[in-house]
């Protein structure tokens, strides 16, 4: 059962979630001309796509996906480390720079 502060924040979002129900074409045009010069090199425009705590869930998730393949890659690093004799150099040297333990 919600309390009455949660039955608040839903339909907070909702009336909020309501308001992006189409895109404008000038921000259309803003979203295009980003993608068009920076491609895939920086995070895609998100302001205007969806309400301000849709964006903030979506950054959420984002940051703890990120945190859970730096672990999985520092996982990958020690082992090559432990086996150095087995690497080369040149590919442990480059994991080292990912990690900026060199």
């Amino acid at each position: 059962m919600q309390t009455t502060e949660q039955k608040d924040k839903v339909r907070a979002v909702r009336d909020e979630r309501k308001k992006f129900k189409e895109i404008p074409e000038d921000l259309r045009k803003k979203h295009r001309q980003h993608k068009e010069k920076f491609e895939r090199a920086r995070e895609p425009l998100l302001q205007g796509l969806a309400s301000k705590n849709d964006l903030k869930l979506f950054k959420e998730a984002q940051a703890r996906a990120c945190e859970v393949l730096v672990r999985k890659m520092r996982v990958e690093f020690h082992k090559v480390i432990d086996h150095a004799g087995q690497k080369s150099a040149l590919r442990q040297c480059t994991l080292k720079k990912l990690f900026k333990v060199c």
